[in-house]
């Protein structure tokens, strides 16, 4: 989990701290959009992820902003996407950086995890959320 916080930090020229947030919010993303199942599968190969997530969530890190209350309206993959989005924004990402990151990530839990299992996601994810492909990195399709 460090050397993937590292990777974040250091490819979007951000600070550990932020890129450990970002990182938390896109698993957060994940554990809410992906099949339960699969998501599972994933917190259990890597649970320093998991309680990433459980952390950020006790600590109150919700999507806030417009983004955000839209996301919580909507529900499901699409409303997860836009109050993650939302929260990455609030964080000082912009559009770009967004991309990277989510890029950076699954490249990194694709490398080092079940490269299947990270795949199936990616294509859940992809499936849901309209354009998120490239955010994420989905490149099948």
């Amino acid at each position: 989990m460090e050397e993937l916080i590292r990777n974040v930090a250091e490819k979007l020229g951000i600070d550990e701290e932020t890129a450990q947030s970002v990182v938390g919010t896109l698993m957060s993303f994940v554990r809410d959009s992906a099949d339960e199942e699969d998501a599972n599968a994933l917190f259990e190969q890597m649970p320093e992820a998991k309680e990433l997530v459980e952390s950020q969530a006790e600590d109150g890190a919700g999507g806030g902003g417009l983004m955000g209350m839209l996301g919580g309206m909507f529900g499901g993959g699409i409303g997860s996407a836009m109050a993650a989005f939302s929260k990455l924004q609030e964080q000082g990402l912009d559009t770009s950086q967004i991309g990277e990151a989510g890029k950076t990530v699954f490249s990194h839990l694709s490398e080092n995890l079940d490269s299947d299992l990270v795949q199936r996601i990616l294509s859940q994810l992809a499936d849901k959320v309209p354009g998120l492909d490239n955010f994420i990195g989905n490149d099948d399709e």
